[in-house]
């Protein structure tokens, strides 16, 4: 993927995120990757949205998808799907609605690219990877 048009989305007060990250912080990070990559960013977009807040609640977000539906990139790339969404169902959901206005997402921390045709399995494993850590992380091991 060279010399692409991406628009780049962070939400920073993701779970993920340290709530001191500024704005140019996130802005040089997504200059230097797009610069790496050939990518060529058309907008920067930043949410600064409690996790609980759903994606669609969120201006940055529903501007992302409006240059979405202008056809002003074809990529969105986002740090982690967490900053999309804690909820898998709802990055799914995300993505569905992305490729029907002709986008794909981006994810650069789990190397998730959906114009892969295994990214759905991807997730899926990681899905079920992050289950079985909070299961293990509630687990009492103690001796009895």
């Amino acid at each position: 993927m060279e010399n692409v048009n991406v628009i780049c989305y962070a939400n920073l007060n993701a779970k993920n995120s340290p709530r001191e990250v500024s704005d140019e912080m996130v802005g040089v990070y997504f200059k230097k990757y797009c610069f790496d990559h050939n990518l060529y960013p058309v907008q920067i977009v930043i949410d600064r949205c409690d996790d609980s807040v759903f994606r669609k609640k969120r201006n940055g977000w529903n501007r992302v998808e409006e240059l979405c539906k202008e056809g002003v990139a074809s990529v969105v790339i986002v740090p982690t799907y967490q900053m999309l969404s804690i909820a898998f169902s709802d990055v799914f959901e995300a993505i569905k609605e992305m490729k029907l206005l002709s986008a794909d997402m981006q994810f650069i921390r789990e190397n998730i690219f959906t114009k892969d045709k295994d990214y759905e399995a991807t997730f899926q494993i990681l899905a079920m990877i992050i289950q079985q850590a909070e299961i293990l992380k509630n687990t009492d091991y103690s001796m009895r």
